[in-house]
């Protein structure tokens, strides 16, 4: 049991006096001297007891304490252990929300990008009809042109035509206009 600097030496002097004491208890029996050191024997005894009864005290207080220390060492790592228990707990429910957050991020991402897509491939076809209309459009424009080209030459040289007229139509007229 670990002691302290001062109840050691306290301990020690305690031990020695009740060596002590003994010794002189076994000596005075020894030369059976009852008389004069009586009363001093007594005095010497009941120190003695004393003694050994504060001896006790300490010890019993210092492994109290002891066990008081322990406790106390053993709530602190208990302590320490559940709040690391519940700080990895936290860090691992954050990881969590955050790649579930992370997925939600790129699963709408990716609908965004399908989406931009569909809408890309409906201006692609849209843009393709548009070009088809605008090809026929220049097709019919230049039939036009030239039909009216015709016309244009047909009324400038009648000779040309042969006498007839055509009608904007394109349809012959005679001379008369019918």
């Amino acid at each position: 049991m670990p002691f302290s600097a001062g109840t050691e030496t306290q301990l020690t002097q305690l031990t020695q006096l009740t060596q002590l004491s003994q010794l002189s208890q076994v000596s005075t029996e020894s030369s059976q001297i009852v008389g004069l050191f009586k009363d001093v024997h007594v005095n010497l005894a009941q120190l003695t007891a004393a003694v050994e009864q504060i001896r006790r005290t300490v010890l019993h207080e210092d492994e109290s304490l002891s066990q008081e220390v322990h406790d106390v060492e053993q709530e602190i790592n208990d302590e320490i252990h559940a709040r690391r228990d519940g700080f990895q707990q936290l860090q691992l429910e954050l990881e969590a929300f955050a790649h579930r957050k992370a997925e939600k991020v790129v699963q709408e991402l990716e609908e965004l990008n399908k989406e931009e897509q569909a809408k890309d491939m409906a201006r692609a076809h849209q843009v393709m009809g548009l070009a088809r209309d605008l090809d026929r459009m220049k097709m019919h424009f230049a039939a036009i042109g030239l039909t009216w080209g015709r016309v244009a030459c047909s009324i400038s040289d009648p000779a040309a035509s042969g006498g007839k007229k055509t009608s904007p139509s394109g349809s012959p007229r005679t001379q008369d206009g019918l």
